[in-house]
């Protein structure tokens, strides 16, 4: 069986990161070799346009620090018997980006990505696979592993992901929604979880796999599959039988009655699985 890394940055998520372990420990099979890399990540972003305005958003953000302290409440929660849990944390201090070319409107993710940099150092060398998950995910079948792993038999295969984004970067990519991939593949390429200019850097990852003439592999998914359509809320990613795999919330459901929605579907769905 080969060994899993699976990495979440937590931002003020703990509710979430909830669900997900529960969903895991219920829908893992026994015997897998796995475990999970939850980072609180205290990291906030800021878009600047001067050096001026750098040094004025610097100090707004410090200032905030010590008069109001990240509420660590937000991001607790509690490691279901028997999952596997490596804890890790950021640090506090704010980065920084500017609108990039080759970036579609003002989207940018330094602050994950400092999360999933942080992440990847704890993830051990033997691991065989990783995969990148968002804190708002939930499984929603079982031995939903063998999905992602089948596509691996195929050696020049060393990406599997949920969802790509077609709509910020002008050259489309994996996201980390939920992303598995070899970790060896880019040896030699440099750090790809070093945060660039435009944040994410699951980019480099997808560029780089494409780049070396490798391949990757998208699951049909209600994002990017148009015409599919599941009974399932949130973005859903499907088997190869058309039958929901995982859901994320995603930012469609960023409102607070809308992703509380969310929540309560996926307990009763995670509540009913057979």
């Amino acid at each position: 069986m080969p060994a899993l890394s699976i990495l979440v940055v937590n931002f003020q998520g703990g509710r979430f990161v909830d669900l997900l372990l529960r969903s895991l420990a219920k829908t893992l099979p026994a015997g897998v070799d796995y475990r999970v890399i939850v980072v609180d990540n205290y990291v906030v972003g800021y878009r600047v346009q001067s050096r001026l305005d750098l040094l004025r958003k610097t100090i707004i953000h410090r200032a905030r620090q010590l008069v109001r302290p990240p509420d660590t409440s937000t991001y607790a929660y509690p490691v279901p018997a028997g999952v596997p849990v490596v804890r890790g944390t950021t640090g506090t201090g704010p980065v920084f980006w500017s609108k990039q070319s080759g970036v579609r409107g003002k989207a940018s993710s330094q602050s994950h990505a400092r999360g999933l940099a942080a992440g990847y150092t704890l993830v051990p060398p033997d691991s065989d696979f990783v995969l990148l998950l968002d804190q708002d995910v939930v499984f929603l079948q079982r031995d939903w592993t063998s999905t992602f792993f089948a596509h691996f038999d195929d050696p020049d295969v060393m990406l599997v992901g949920a969802f790509r984004e077609t709509k910020i970067y002008e050259r489309p990519f994996l996201r980390p929604f939920c992303l598995m991939f070899r970790p060896g593949f880019y040896a030699g390429g440099g750090d790809v979880f070093t945060p660039t200019p435009w944040g994410d850097t699951c980019s480099r990852l997808t560029y780089w796999c494409e780049d070396q003439g490798k391949r990757w592999v998208l699951l049909d998914n209600t994002v990017n599959t148009p015409g599919l359509e599941t009974p399932v809320a949130g973005d859903v990613a499907v088997d190869t039988g058309g039958h929901p795999l995982l859901s994320h919330c995603g930012s469609g459901y960023a409102s607070k009655d809308r992703a509380q929605g969310w929540l309560d579907e996926m307990n009763t769905r995670l509540e009913s699985l057979d």
